[in-house]
C-alpha cells in the first residue's frame, strides 16, 4: 500500500469516526455502556474503545511507544474520542516522518501472539485503518441489538466519497 492509500484511508477512518461521535452524542442516557446481548460485544463502548486502542496497539509494534495507557472498560465517550484523537494524531507523526523507502522497508513486527513476523510499516498502518473498518460491522449490530431510535450513520466508503464530491 502506497502513501497515498493509505492518506486516504486514514482520512475515511476519521470521516467515519466523525459520524460515529455524532450519532453516538444522541444515544440516550446510559446506552454507550448498557450491555446487548447476541452482538458478541459486551456494549458500544467496548468496540469504539477497541477501535481506538487498536491504533495504539499496532502503532506501538512499530514506533517504540511502549505499553498501553488506556483501559476503556469503563471509559466514557468523550475519554474514547480523546484517545482516539490522541492515537490518531500519532498515527500522522509516525506516517510523515517515513520516508516512501522507509514506508516500503519490511522490519521485523512482534504479534500479541508472541510471534516476529516481516511486515512493511505501510503494511502495519493500513492494517490498522481496515481494522477498524472491519469494526463497523459490530456497531451495527450493537446499534440493532439495544433497538435504538437513533440510527447508525451509514459509514460505506461510497458515502465517504459522495460527501467529499
Amino acid at each position: 500500500m502506497n502513501r497515498a492509500a493509505i492518506e486516504e484511508l486514514y482520512d475515511y477512518d476519521g470521516w467515519a469516526w466523525e459520524r460515529l461521535a455524532e450519532s453516538v452524542q444522541l444515544l440516550p442516557q446510559g446506552t454507550f455502556e448498557r450491555p446487548a446481548k447476541g452482538s458478541g460485544w459486551p456494549s458500544l463502548r467496548n468496540v469504539l474503545g477497541h477501535i481506538a486502542h487498536g491504533y495504539h496497539i499496532w502503532l506501538s509494534r512499530v514506533d517504540a511507544a511502549g505499553p498501553p495507557t488506556f483501559d476503556s472498560a469503563d471509559a466514557d465517550w468523550a475519554a474514547i474520542d480523546d484517545y482516539y484523537a490522541d492515537v490518531r494524531t500519532r498515527f500522522r507523526a509516525y506516517l510523515e516522518s517515513l520516508s516512501d523507502a522507509e514506508l516500503q522497508a519490511d522490519r521485523d513486527v512482534p504479534t500479541w501472539e508472541g510471534q516476529v513476523l516481516r511486515y512493511t510499516p505501510a503494511e502495519v498502518l493500513s492494517h490498522i485503518l481496515v481494522h477498524a473498518r472491519a469494526h463497523h460491522g459490530d456497531l451495527y449490530t450493537l446499534y440493532h441489538q439495544l433497538e435504538l431510535d437513533v440510527d447508525m450513520p451509514l459509514l460505506d466508503y461510497r458515502y465517504y466519497v459522495d460527501s467529499r464530491r
